[in-house]
């Protein structure tokens, strides 16, 4: 699709998502000189604009609110490593264990296509384990929902015992009954960032102000008693 688009040019630049270590796309626009962001960064020798969220410290920011409350049995629940994103995740997820002297366990790493049936069969399999997960770090929305559904199929008193923490770009979590902590940065604010600045990639800005990476903010959502509105 990229060199597709290369080849009409019909544009004048390109913003790439998912970015991955050594992104061939990027390094593809690179050669063919044409104007282009990426929302993540790359791990190239070839400087290039981008804008990321820094995704390790919001992992670790996740954990570590789940160590604070108590949980011990921590899932990690991410895409697939060849995004650089979930590396940076999985290297603040095990951050925030070593300093809390808790050992990493693999086996509480899921790396898959995030889809929310799909994580809700992943976190069915991580609830049937004998020692299994009492807290949940998740990429996103959508893959807390299907955490949140695989978990209510336990008992009651089980499910609220459960703490879930997410990466959220829509604040979406403030309308769930289930309280879910996140890690917020707008996702608004990010397409305008990234925008602007392709709109001064194509006006020639140079490449070293043309790279941001931005902290979330925790917001973090207290149990409700009963009868308590949202």
């Amino acid at each position: 699709a990229v060199k597709e688009a290369a080849a009409n040019g019909r544009f004048d630049g390109l913003v790439l998502d998912h970015s991955e270590p050594q992104d061939r796309c990027v390094l593809y626009l690179l050669e063919k000189k044409v104007k282009f962001i990426t929302f993540g960064r790359t791990e190239l020798f070839s400087e290039h604009p981008y804008f990321d969220i820094d995704n390790e410290d919001a992992a670790f920011q996740a954990t570590r609110h789940l160590v604070q409350q108590g949980h011990t049995r921590i899932a990690l629940i991410d895409p697939p490593t060849r995004f650089l994103f979930s590396r940076q995740r999985l290297r603040g997820y095990q951050r925030a264990l070593q300093e809390a002297g808790i050992a990493f366990d693999p086996a509480l790493v899921a790396e898959l296509s995030i889809g929310a049936r799909w994580v809700r069969e992943r976190v069915g399999q991580f609830l049937a384990m004998a020692d299994r997960p009492t807290g949940f770090v998740t990429s996103n929305e959508v893959a807390t929902m299907g955490a949140l559904s695989a978990a209510r199929v336990l008992p009651a008193a089980e499910f609220q015992a459960l703490g879930f923490v997410s990466r959220d770009g829509t604040n979406i979590f403030d309308y769930f009954d289930t309280p879910v902590s996140s890690c917020y940065y707008p996702l608004l604010d990010a397409g305008e960032r990234i925008a602007s600045a392709l709109v001064k990639a194509v006006e020639g800005a140079g490449v070293n102000t043309l790279q941001f990476v931005e902290r979330t903010e925790f917001i973090q959502r207290p149990h409700r008693t009963r009868g308590e509105t949202l």
